[in-house]
């Protein structure tokens, strides 16, 4: 496994029943893949995924793939493969693992590959981006890692079972209690959740 993160259960609990296009992505890092910046990957936390990392590869005219952290560990883990493709003449096989389909196109002109996630969502990238795209790999998984060992998940069912307690919302208690905190990250992914999406309808975790 690349750059030295390893998978937990949590991965493997992700709900591949929820559109894509419906997750709400908190606490996002996005980082270009060519100069122009019309590609990048971006690291944050999807709330239907009990925050677990969602890491997003978009390319041209904002197609894109979404992915869990296990899906990104099985394009890693064909770096190699892909890699020789863009140095090589010879046929590539399609390569399907998880949730991730890896198609390799290979025209007059130019070579790329086609990544299709699981809600069949396809980006193309070509060898440059690919390249930036790999070059980032450490960077990405330092992210993942932080997420990680922040634990928002487990912070923030604390807050909701704190926020019973009292007679307001996660919002309210976040905005009026803020000042008596101490700084942290879990408290400001916190206050983007609550100020950018406030009428999320889940009860068990913005409602008291």
């Amino acid at each position: 496994m690349s750059a030295g993160v390893q998978n937990d259960k949590g991965v493997r609990s992700v709900q591949s029943g929820v559109d894509q296009t419906q997750l709400i992505v908190i606490q996002e890092q996005r980082y270009h893949l060519n100069p122009s910046k019309s590609k990048w990957i971006s690291i944050g936390r999807a709330y239907q995924w009990s925050f677990h990392p969602v890491i997003t590869i978009s390319g041209l005219k904002n197609n894109g793939v979404t992915l869990n952290e296990e899906d990104w560990y099985e394009i890693l883990n064909q770096e190699g493969a892909i890699t020789n493709f863009f140095f090589s003449d010879d046929i590539f096989h399609s390569i399907s693992a998880n949730a991730v389909c890896i198609t390799f196109e290979r025209f007059p002109d130019f070579q790329t590959i086609k990544i299709e996630d699981r809600w069949r969502n396809v980006v193309y990238l070509g060898k440059e981006t690919v390249l930036k795209l790999f070059q980032l790999a450490p960077l990405i998984a330092y992210t993942i890692n932080m997420l990680k060992t922040q634990e928002f998940n487990k912070y923030f069912n604390t807050l909701v079972q704190d926020v019973r307690t009292t007679n307001m919302d996660v919002r309210d208690f976040v905005i009026q209690h803020i000042s008596d905190l101490p700084h942290s990250e879990n408290i400001r992914t916190a206050m983007e959740l609550a100020y950018q999406h406030p009428n999320l309808k889940d009860s068990t975790r913005l409602q008291r």
